[in-house]
């Protein structure tokens, strides 16, 4: 009997052993991929971390009450056999020699931009401040906790934080376009050539698209935009709550909860995850209504319903403001949707569009009388709120769309030009009030609407040169100032331009603002010295009045059997307007890829009906 039991205890130290899983303990909690590249015990995550890492015997599957069978192995099969062993003996030794023979991995990690000395980790522990105190109330739908480290993100979350970097370094712009370019290829490699989807992911592609300005050309804003959307439609998140499968793990990688009673609960978001969703929202509601362009992820009520969930129980001081720019984003698609004449199908009238766009007006001073907090308490709020109301008031007196309202100047449209003078002198003062170098925080989407908004107010203005209402609108014309605010704008915008140049030979963004604007400026100046404006008496400059409506019609200098254009060609610092360019299109005012289609043709100024 001691010899069967010793027997069996040899046999059991010399036999085969068993399986092991293919991922060790930490990666599968932490459910990530596990890869083993070095002739190591560990793999090469607990490796990098120093983390003790165990492979767990794989578990034998039951086959019911069949036994285990060896097929004989054929001379065919044995070959098959031999081959495939040689190949993974080729492929082993490639790992251990660093050769890999495919020019690049299935999941090619991120490029430790610290390690490989672009950036020294002091830098990188600046730039991370800075995204966390100067960037992030800018774009207040990827957070970044102030007790999280860089070490952490380094080995946590490396997209992340090149994303980060890369957005912060904005006072170094070849540096900065270096890191750029590493984003463009960590993204081709995690997404074109591995194959990685990932929560990680999304933020990460959110921040690179919040800042796109300081990006290298050429940008591909929309293609990063159509990615990020397709992985919350993959990872489900634009899903309601309740309609999301409880077989399914959020995005963190959480999965079902259960409740008291035992029973399984629907996976809940994550507060990063509903911060996520609204920052697509607002990234591609925002480039839809002011680059006029398709919005392939539109509003829905879970997005606000989040959103003040946020805002009840915020995490972060930014976590108030976010229901609120939803909210104001989402009436911005309503004004749209009225101003485009979609609604011509239902049998509505110029009354009632009028009538429709005078309540938005009431709607927007609602929303401001009813904010809970101070509104100049959110830079971006404040000026989302501004542009919204140029908004409204482009559409009532700028429209394309002749049959909305009336050319003549009804009261409603004075009372819109009234409020889109005042708004943007509101706007442009808040602007200029700000501390030198504040807008190098800004994020794109706030690039785009003050060139809205600048474009806008320069139409207003020359709107409010015409006969019936000149003299009324006198004091909010010269409280506007419009010629000081672009002289004033281009001064701004010169201080910000860098002389140094990055690897392509491209300067900075700044030096593109500053072109625009100067050339707006051009455009402005020429459209006024032909439209001279008698002084008004001192009653006229107490406060604006409505037009007599039954004496005047609208006579602009504009109109289209009338030249405002002077004879010759304008010069100023290199910028010459010739001939023809004068119908501020916009995209023509626009040698930067950045926004190269900004607003389409709202800087076209529609002829006045006689």
């Amino acid at each position: 009997m001691a010899s069967i039991i010793r027997q069996r205890e040899h046999d059991l130290r010399t036999g085969p052993q068993p399986q092991l899983s293919k991922t060790c303990q930490n990666c599968s909690h932490a459910k990530i991929r596990c890869d083993r590249t070095q002739n190591l015990s560990a793999c090469d995550r607990c490796h990098r971390l120093g983390k003790h890492c165990v492979f767990r015997p794989t578990k034998r599957r039951y086959n019911g009450t069949k036994r285990d069978i060896t097929p004989p192995v054929t001379p065919r099969l044995e070959n098959v056999r031999a081959s495939v062993t040689s190949n993974s003996t080729v492929q082993s030794e490639s790992s251990r020699t660093g050769v890999n023979s495919s020019p690049y991995s299935d999941h090619e990690p991120v490029r430790d931009v610290i390690e490989a000395g672009l950036i020294t980790f002091k830098t990188a522990e600046y730039l991370l401040e800075i995204f966390k105190t100067n960037l992030t109330p800018h774009f207040p739908f990827v957070v970044i906790a102030p007790q999280v480290t860089v070490e952490e993100l380094r080995h946590e979350k490396p997209f992340l934080l090149l994303s980060v970097l890369s957005a912060s370094c904005y006072e170094d712009m070849p540096l900065q376009r270096a890191l750029g370019s590493e984003m463009k290829q960590a993204i081709s490699n995690r997404v074109i050539l591995g194959g990685a989807i990932s929560f990680e992911l999304l933020q990460g592609l959110l921040v690179h698209l919040a800042w796109s300005q300081y990006h290298p050309r050429p940008r591909r804003y929309s293609q990063y935009l159509q990615l990020a959307i397709s992985i919350i439609v993959d990872l489900r998140l634009d899903r309601p709550l309740e309609s999301r499968s409880w077989k399914l793990p959020t995005a963190n990688g959480s999965g079902a909860e259960r409740a008291a009673d035992g029973r399984t609960k629907s996976p809940a978001w994550g507060r990063d995850e509903q911060r996520a969703v609204a920052g697509c929202y607002y990234l591609s509601s925002t480039v839809s209504l002011l680059l006029q362009k398709l919005n392939t992820f539109p509003y829905s009520p879970s997005i606000e319903i989040s959103c003040t969930s946020l805002s009840a129980n915020f995490e972060y001081p930014t976590d108030k403001h976010l229901v609120h720019i939803v909210r104001l984003q989402h009436l911005l698609e309503n004004i749209e949707e009225i101003a485009s004449g979609s609604h011509d199908n239902m049998g509505s009238s110029n009354s009632m569009t009028e009538l429709s766009l005078v309540g938005f007006k009431s709607e927007l001073d609602s929303f401001k009388k009813n904010l809970p907090f101070a509104m100049n308490e959110s830079h971006m709020l404040l000026i989302q709120f501004h542009v919204a109301e140029l908004f409204l008031c482009q559409a009532a007196i700028f429209d394309r769309h002749s049959h909305l309202i009336s050319p003549q100047w009804s009261s409603s449209r004075f009372d819109f030009l009234c409020t889109g003078l005042s708004a943007a002198t509101a706007l442009f003062g808040y602007y200029l009030s700000l501390h030198p170098g504040t807008e190098l925080s800004f994020n794109n989407s706030e690039w785009i609407q003050i060139s809205f908004a600048l474009t806008v107010a320069c139409k207003l203005a020359v709107t409010s040169t015409e006969k019936p209402v000149h003299s009324q609108t006198f004091a909010l014309r010269r409280s506007l100032d419009m010629s000081g605010i672009l002289r004033q704008l281009a001064l701004r915008t010169g201080a910000l331009v860098s002389d140094r140049i990055d690897a392509q030979g491209d300067r900075d963004v700044f030096t593109n603002y500053e072109q625009r604007i100067k050339r707006m400026e051009m455009w402005f100046n020429s459209h006024c010295h032909s439209t001279p404006t008698p002084p008004p008496t001192a009653h006229q400059q107490e406060r604006p009045k409505r037009p007599d409506l039954g004496q005047h019609r609208a006579s602009s200098a504009l109109h289209m059997n009338q030249s405002p254009y002077p004879e010759h060609p304008l010069h100023w610092d290199g910028v010459t307007m010739p001939h023809g360019s004068y119908d501020f299109q916009h995209d023509s005012f626009l040698p930067d890829a950045t926004i190269d289609d900004i607003l389409g043709d709202w800087m076209t100024f529609p002829a006045q009906n006689t």
